[in-house]
């Protein structure tokens, strides 16, 4: 099954329907086809879950094989060029756009805005056995994630993806911790490269917790204007930080994490790269039907 969900500009629920998905969502293992949970007007404040949400969200901390083949992994789904804005105002625990475990899934040249938590959230489980992979968070346009809640990113992920990608994503002023840029728990097999992050706390976090560090990871030709990077990416801007180098010792060691080529940027001139990775992204505009 191949699920696209294109061109939305503003699609509205209820809001009491609303507070039953996400009361469900939580308590429950559903498998949860992409759609789309907003409530009221387009310039008034939105009461709902999750914007745009798909991928199965089964257990909260390290279930045991979610997933037992990849044949049986949800996917391949494809969320392009769609407009997501002031969402969660209620229920401030709801990404922008959720994927839980997927596998073959595009989330590409969206533009999200206001975001109580984490704008892209990708993957499930905490480091769970799984077979996700081949997924790509790429051309995206993403403004003041976390207006509310700390512990997420402008792009978030979690877990093994082997083949998967962040890339060409234009951020900007992200409002609380942590990285606008975050590999969180046993994160894997990542490819992080071409981004331009603009403001916020924290350029990068990669992550070294006790629910388990990051390993294959390579972070790579990001464009960021201030230095601040946490987890596995301290010290700040260090090429390498294998499992003898510079992660706290008192966690699991972080495993092959490269960061390398990437650009501080001083003052307000930004590389022409750069620029043009401003511009690529967001909602395609053969796509702005609505």
């Amino acid at each position: 099954m191949c699920v696209i969900v294109y061109a939305c500009s503003h699609v509205y629920v209820h809001a009491d329907c609303a507070r039953a998905i996400y009361v469900h969502a939580q308590f429950w293992c559903m498998f949860l086809w992409c759609f789309a949970l907003l409530a009221c007007a387009q310039h008034a404040h939105l009461f709902t879950s999750r914007r745009l949400r798909c991928g199965t969200l089964c257990g909260m901390t390290s279930p045991p094989d979610p997933i037992q083949s990849a044949d049986e992994q949800d996917g391949p789904f494809t969320i392009i060029s769609n407009t997501i804005e002031n969402i969660a105002v209620e229920y401030h625990g709801c990404a922008g756009i959720c994927a839980g475990y997927v596998a073959n899934t595009d989330i590409v040249h969206n533009q999200l805005t206001n975001t109580s938590n984490g704008a892209i959230c990708l993957g499930w489980g905490w480091g769970a056995n799984n077979t996700m992979h081949n997924n790509r968070v790429n051309y995206n346009h993403i403004v003041r994630s976390n207006t509310e809640l700390y512990d997420c990113g402008s792009i978030y992920t979690l877990s093994s993806q082997p083949n998967s990608e962040v890339a060409y994503n234009y951020i900007e002023n992200q409002v609380l911790r942590f990285g606008s840029l975050y590999h969180d728990a046993r994160s894997a097999h990542f490819h992080t490269h071409h981004n331009v992050v603009v403001g916020g706390p924290m350029w990068l976090y990669l992550q070294w917790g006790p629910l388990g560090p990051v390993d294959n990871i390579l972070v790579e030709n990001n464009y960021h204007n201030q230095t601040v990077a946490g987890g596995c990416a301290t010290p700040q801007h260090a090429d390498t930080c294998q499992a003898t180098g510079f992660c706290p010792t008192k966690y699991s060691p972080c495993g092959n994490v490269t960061i390398q080529n990437n650009t501080v940027v001083d003052g307000d001139t930004w590389p022409a790269e750069a620029v043009a990775i401003e511009h690529q992204a967001g909602p395609l505009p053969q796509h702005n039907l609505l």
